[in-house]
C-alpha cells in the first residue's frame, strides 16, 4: 500500500497590482515542490487576492478547470478571493498540464501569476537499449534504467526466464545492477522478461526470447566398467560447442 502525503505551501507566486484603489495582493501555490505526483495521488493549488472584488479562477492548459470535473477535478471557491484547484493523479490526462490561477475584477482585467506544470508520474516506461551479449555459454543482459521524475526513482527491477510459459528463474535486482547473466542448461527456447520498479509500481515489462541449439557443458564423468571381471575406471570430458539464435 503506498501512502501519499500533501505538504501544503511550498511553491508560492505572489504578485502585487498597483490600481487607483490601492495595491492588490495575489497569491498562487502549490502543494509539491516541483510539482510532480505519483499516480493516484493528489495536487492541491491554492489562489487568493486581499480585495474582496477581486476573484479568482483557474486555467489547466488554457481551458476553464470546471471543464474537467467529469475526470476528478475539483474547484473550491470559483469566482471568489479565495480558491483551490485539486487535481487527481492521472497520468492521462494531467500529466505536463500548465496550472495557471486567473484573477480578475477591480479593473485589472485578467491577470495571473506565473503558471506551473503538473507532472504526474505513472510506472515506469520499459527498460531503455536491451541489450544481448554472449559470455561462453550463457546469455548476457545489459539494460539502462528509464526516465522517472525527480522523487520517484527506479526502486528494483523484476527480472523473469520462462520457457514454454512456465517460470525457470525469477530474480529481483538492486537498482545499481543494469547487467545481468544467465546459463541455462536445457535446450529449449527461452524468453526474458525484465521491469523496473518504482514507488508507483511494476512497470512495462520488455521481453528477448533467445534459442539455444547445442548445451555447452564440460562433465567430468566416472564411468566403472566390468570387462571381463575386472574394474575399468575410464574418464570421459566432454566439451561441446554451443550455438544460439536470438
Amino acid at each position: 500500500m503506498i501512502l501519499m502525503f500533501v505538504i501544503v505551501l511550498l511553491v508560492v507566486f505572489s504578485v502585487c497590482i498597483a490600481t487607483g484603489g490601492g495595491n492588490v495582493k495575489v497569491t498562487f501555490t502549490s502543494s509539491h515542490d516541483p510539482p510532480n505526483i505519483a499516480e493516484g495521488g493528489t495536487a492541491v493549488f491554492n489562489c487568493s487576492s486581499n480585495h474582496s472584488t477581486v476573484l479568482i479562477s483557474w486555467l489547466l492548459n488554457k481551458t476553464s478547470a470546471s471543464v474537467f470535473t467529469s475526470l476528478g477535478v475539483i474547484v473550491n471557491g470559483g469566482g471568489t478571493p479565495v480558491s483551490s484547484l485539486i487535481i487527481p493523479g492521472l497520468v492521462n490526462p494531467f500529466n505536463d498540464t500548465e496550472v495557471q490561477c486567473v484573477a480578475f475584477g477591480f479593473g485589472i482585467g485578467d491577470f495571473s501569476p506565473s503558471s506551473v506544470t503538473l507532472k504526474v508520474q505513472g510506472i515506469p516506461a520499459p527498460v531503455d537499449n536491451l541489450t544481448l551479449s554472449y559470455d561462453s555459454c550463457c546469455y548476457m543482459f545489459s539494460w539502462t534504467a528509464p526516465f522517472t521524475l525527480p522523487g520517484f526513482s527506479i526502486l528494483n527491477y523484476n527480472v523473469n526466464v520462462t520457457s514454454d510459459g512456465m517460470m525457470i528463474n525469477q530474480t529481483k535486482l538492486n537498482v545499481s545492477i543494469i547487467q545481468w547473466k544467465y546459463c541455462p542448461k536445457e535446450v529449449v527456447t527461452h524468453t526474458f522478461s525484465i521491469a523496473a520498479v518504482n514507488n508507483v509500481g511494476e512497470g512495462k515489462i520488455s521481453n528477448l526470447s533467445m534459442e539455444k541449439n547445442e548445451i555447452n557443458d564440460t562433465e567430468l564423468i566416472d564411468q566403472y566398467l566390468d570387462y571381463e571381471s575386472q574394474n575399468h575406471i575410464i574418464d570421459i570430458k566432454i566439451s561441446v560447442s554451443c550455438s544460439y539464435q536470438q
